[in-house]
Protein backbone atom coordinates (compact mmCIF):
# COMPACT_ATOMS: atom_id res chain seq x y z
CA UNK A 1 0.00 0.00 0.00
CA UNK A 2 1.57 3.41 -1.01
CA UNK A 3 0.83 5.33 2.72
CA UNK A 4 1.81 2.50 4.34
CA UNK A 5 5.69 2.72 2.26
CA UNK A 6 5.50 6.28 2.44
CA UNK A 7 5.07 6.37 6.40
CA UNK A 8 7.39 3.39 7.12
CA UNK A 9 10.05 4.39 4.58
CA UNK A 10 10.36 8.39 5.20
CA UNK A 11 10.70 8.44 9.14
CA UNK A 12 11.79 11.57 10.72
CA UNK A 13 11.57 13.12 6.48
CA UNK A 14 7.81 12.24 6.50
CA UNK A 15 7.34 14.07 9.59
CA UNK A 16 9.08 17.36 8.67
CA UNK A 17 7.19 17.76 5.77
CA UNK A 18 3.69 15.93 6.24
CA UNK A 19 1.17 18.15 8.59
CA UNK A 20 -0.81 14.53 9.17
CA UNK A 21 2.48 13.02 10.29
CA UNK A 22 2.49 15.04 13.52
CA UNK A 23 1.65 12.01 16.17
CA UNK A 24 -1.61 14.02 18.10
CA UNK A 25 -2.55 14.36 14.69
CA UNK A 26 -2.23 10.97 13.51
CA UNK A 27 -3.21 9.63 16.50
CA UNK A 28 -6.66 11.93 16.17
CA UNK A 29 -7.10 10.74 12.22
CA UNK A 30 -6.32 6.95 13.20
CA UNK A 31 -9.11 7.63 16.00
CA UNK A 32 -11.61 9.30 13.94
CA UNK A 33 -11.71 6.66 11.54
CA UNK A 34 -10.60 3.85 13.73
CA UNK A 35 -11.81 4.16 16.80
CA UNK A 36 -8.13 3.64 17.96
CA UNK A 37 -5.27 6.21 17.93
CA UNK A 38 -3.08 3.65 17.32
CA UNK A 39 -4.79 1.53 14.04
CA UNK A 40 -3.86 3.56 10.99
CA UNK A 41 -6.92 3.90 8.50
CA UNK A 42 -5.42 1.17 5.78
CA UNK A 43 -5.37 -1.02 8.75
CA UNK A 44 -8.78 -0.86 9.57
CA UNK A 45 -10.06 -0.87 6.05
CA UNK A 46 -7.91 -4.37 5.54
CA UNK A 47 -9.32 -5.46 9.05
CA UNK A 48 -13.05 -4.73 8.64
CA UNK A 49 -13.27 -5.51 4.90
CA UNK A 50 -10.71 -7.09 3.66
CA UNK A 51 -12.34 -10.76 4.72
CA UNK A 52 -15.20 -10.03 2.85
CA UNK A 53 -14.80 -8.19 0.31
CA UNK A 54 -11.79 -9.60 -1.84
CA UNK A 55 -9.54 -7.31 -3.87
CA UNK A 56 -6.70 -6.85 -5.53
CA UNK A 57 -6.34 -2.79 -5.74
CA UNK A 58 -8.27 0.28 -4.69
CA UNK A 59 -8.62 3.65 -5.39
CA UNK A 60 -8.84 6.57 -3.69
CA UNK A 61 -10.65 10.06 -5.42
CA UNK A 62 -8.86 13.17 -4.40
CA UNK A 63 -6.05 11.03 -2.57
CA UNK A 64 -3.04 13.20 -4.33
CA UNK A 65 0.24 10.44 -5.71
Amino acid sequence: MYWDDVAHHCGAELQQHFWMAHPRIRAEINRRVSGDPATWPTQWFRREFGAHMPFGTALSIGCGS
